[in-house]
């Protein structure tokens, strides 16, 4: 199965760990930023660039890098960083108790 994208697991294990530690580590820096809904969503669109930018060059073959890989990085980060960054701001206001 991870064949059609070119993976193999060793490679998409390194990827998720690496990724995460990255995304982490910019969310992390990027902390105060976070605690609006707006920022959240800023955070999260910035923590997704590298981490989908390195998906789409695993996934990708190496030729279709120059045109693909840009529209691939950008549009899955601007899709999944906001909704992820905001969705975690949502979650620690409901849960955590703090006010907006």
């Amino acid at each position: 199965m991870l064949n059609v994208y070119h993976l193999t697991l060793p490679t998409l294990i390194g990827l998720y760990f690496g990724g995460g530690v990255l995304a982490g580590g910019i969310a992390g820096a990027l902390l105060p930023i976070g605690r609006h809904l707006i920022g959240a969503m800023f955070v999260g669109f910035v923590a997704a660039l590298p981490v989908m930018f390195l998906m789409a060059m695993a996934m990708l073959p190496s030729d279709e890098w120059s045109s693909t890989l840009p529209i691939v990085g950008l549009s899955s980060a601007a899709l999944l960083g906001p909704l992820c960054g905001g969705g975690f701001w949502y979650i620690k206001k409901k849960y955590s108790g703090f006010s907006a």
